[in-house]
């Protein structure tokens, strides 16, 4: 990712970074290019450690995208058949949802510490 591209924020549990995909070799790469990502200036990877309980978005993953102004945000929500596009309060509900679940993950430098130590433990096995 370039510095002067959009933003791009996202939480990831912990568990992806322990379920194999691929083997160990596979997987350090993966790691590696996950690092790669999370060190870019416009790039924020947090990761949601496993010690921590049931987060606030239970039915999945969704997406905010904050536009400049005037565009209003919109949150986009995949379902199994489709997708849902909204904007307003029910945009505003999902950004709320995001701020509680963001609340209880590892800092940006924190997850970058956690991502290799993963990385190194694959290395070393």
């Amino acid at each position: 990712m370039t510095t002067d591209g959009p933003h791009f924020s996202t939480v990831l549990d912990e568990y992806v970074l322990h379920r194999p995909v691929g083997g160990p070799g596979i997987m350090r790469d993966q790691l590696a290019h996950l690092s790669r990502c999370a060190s870019a200036s416009n790039t924020e990877i947090c990761i949601r450690p496993l010690c921590v309980g049931a987060h606030a978005s239970p039915g999945g993953a969704f997406r905010i995208f904050r536009l400049p102004k005037p565009f209003p945000v919109l949150a986009y929500v995949p379902t199994p058949a489709d997708a849902i596009y909204v904007e307003g309060d029910p945009a505003d509900r999902l950004e709320l949802k995001y701020d509680r679940i963001r609340h209880h993950t590892l800092s940006p430098d924190d997850s970058l510490k956690l991502i290799a130590a993963v990385a190194q433990s694959l290395a070393d096995a």
